[in-house]
Formats: C-alpha cells, sequence, structure tokens
C-alpha cells in the first residue's frame, strides 16, 4: 500500500544486461495491483526496471502501463483505472 502523492519503485532490473539478459533468454514480468483515488491519470504509480528515463523500464498509470526502451514507449496497454489488474509483460529474446 502507498500513500497520497507516493509511488512504489520495485528495486529488480529485469532488463538489466548482468545476471538476467533479455535480449538472449527472455524474460515475462508479471504483477498484479489496484488503485484508488489516483487525483490525476498522468500519475505513475509504480516503476520497474531502469531509474532513468532513458534506462529501459515499465511504468504503470492509474489506466495504463507502457514498456519504454531509450525513453520511447514501445507497446502500452490500457485498463480500466480503480479496479484489480493483473499486467504481464512477455519479452522474447533477440533471435540473430
Amino acid at each position: 500500500m502507498v500513500g497520497s502523492d507516493q509511488n512504489a519503485v520495485i528495486n529488480f532490473n529485469p532488463f538489466a544486461t548482468g545476471t538476467v539478459n533479455p535480449e538472449t533468454k527472455g524474460i515475462t514480468v508479471e504483477i498484479e495491483f489496484e488503485s484508488e483515488y489516483v487525483s490525476t491519470s498522468n500519475d505513475e504509480l509504480i516503476r520497474i526496471g531502469g531509474g532513468l528515463s532513458t534506462e529501459p523500464h515499465i511504468s504503470i498509470f492509474p489506466n495504463k502501463a507502457s514498456l519504454y526502451v531509450s525513453g520511447n514507449p514501445i507497446i502500452t496497454t490500457n485498463f480500466k483505472a480503480n479496479e484489480r489488474v493483473k499486467l504481464a509483460f512477455i519479452v522474447e529474446p533477440k533471435v540473430t
């Protein structure tokens, strides 16, 4: 549970090139959450991955979630706000 005017940061970076490399092994990131009483749909509630905006990460907002690469959203999914949501991002390994 996170209070008013706050967000959650999950200290796990599934897109790092260290121990888990999604380019060679692929990865699935799954999260279930519920938001209530959010003041604006632009509030970032949860971030999974890199701390910098240019690093790969998933940002979750009250009614959408996006996977970002190089600061740009490459995939976005929308959902209804103020309901329990279960999201999964599945990243396939790069085929060379």
